[in-house]
């Protein structure tokens, strides 16, 4: 992890200085890590992988097109486990990729902020999703997910702020990421990691 990532935040050192992290490899698929994102909602990490490895069985490349996802019925969706909001949603991807002619290229040349007010004109596409699709689809180092429950929780615990209602702790979480910048897609990270951790442990006492 990058040293002056700390310079500012010793506190934050002290809690998370022994976690490992792997480098993220980015996928040069972005329009399948957004379907990929959008089966991952709303469910665990396990069931979510399970129905995206079903709707890639679908498609003899494991790479489907847009054209592809547009093209295919509500029935086939289903026989991946998908819901029929989860499966409109991965069509709406499809559709606004189509009309609007997206590119990695174009994706790739936009500042976060464009980029996250340029996706999530597609109904279903989220901040956070489009954040996921910055952090680990696209490996951009300079993003913190307030919107992301895990790291909600992490953070209140880690700085003391459970007593804290939701708008104030976001807006903590923002002014606190403010010393990690451009380093703020690791933090996010090491309070995950810290986090899932932490939920293993208690699982497992």
């Amino acid at each position: 992890m990058p040293s002056t990532l700390f310079v500012h935040d010793p506190e934050f050192y002290a809690v998370v200085k022994d976690i490992e992290l792997s480098e993220v490899v980015p996928d040069p698929d972005y329009f399948n890590y957004l379907l990929r994102a959008v089966a991952y909602q709303q469910v665990s990490g396990t069931v979510g992988e399970g129905m995206h490895g079903q709707f890639l069985e679908l498609f003899p490349s494991k790479k489907p097109t847009p054209q592809e996802v547009l093209d295919m019925s509500f029935d086939t969706f289903r026989e991946a486990g998908l819901s029929g909001q989860k499966s409109t949603y991965m069509q709406n991807i499809a559709r606004f990729w189509i009309e609007n002619k997206v590119t990695n290229e174009m994706l790739s040349g936009m500042l976060n902020v464009d980029l996250i007010a340029f996706l999530t004109q597609i109904k279903g596409v989220g901040r956070w999703t489009a954040e996921m699709l910055m952090i680990y689809g696209m490996a951009r180092k300079d993003v913190f997910p307030i919107e992301d429950i895990i790291i909600q929780q992490g953070f209140a615990e880690i700085f003391g702020m459970q007593d804290l209602h939701l708008k104030e702790l976001k807006r903590q979480m923002v002014l606190r990421s403010d010393k990690w910048e451009p380093h703020r897609s690791c933090a996010a990270r090491l309070i995950w990691t810290w986090k899932m951790k932490q939920l293993e442990d208690s699982s497992n006492s």
